[in-house]
């Protein structure tokens, strides 16, 4: 499976990840386990990305969005999420979409140049 799966309970806590989003991560499944969003991504709450995470949690409504996200050790990359409310909190897929992304701004310098 390409896509990243993890499941945060009503208090923001991983409740379950699987391989593939630990592979966007530079945390072990252990290390997330129990611990809140907040406590891996500080300041993540004053985000445009949170304040969408949480409509959906709240409201209990689906969002689907492209997203740049910035880890902690500063790397840049952009997801294609989509969010869906489950009865344990808010369930998020995850696909990495930075080399797309990355052709498409390539693509777009070119046609801008030969335009």
């Amino acid at each position: 499976m390409l896509e990243g799966i993890q499941i945060h309970d009503f208090d923001w806590k991983y409740t379950y990840v699987n391989n593939a989003y630990l592979k966007y991560r530079s945390y072990s499944r252990e290390e997330l386990m129990g611990r809140t969003l907040f406590e891996q991504y500080s300041g993540i709450e004053t985000t445009k990305l949170f304040s969408i995470l949480d409509r959906c949690m709240k409201e209990r409504v689906s969002e689907h969005l492209e997203t740049e996200f910035m880890f902690p050790n500063g790397k840049m990359a952009w997801f294609e999420l989509s969010i869906q409310p489950v009865p344990e909190g808010v369930f998020i897929l995850t696909l990495d979409i930075t080399q797309r992304k990355k052709a498409e701004e390539k693509t777009s310098k070119a046609n801008r140049l030969y335009a």
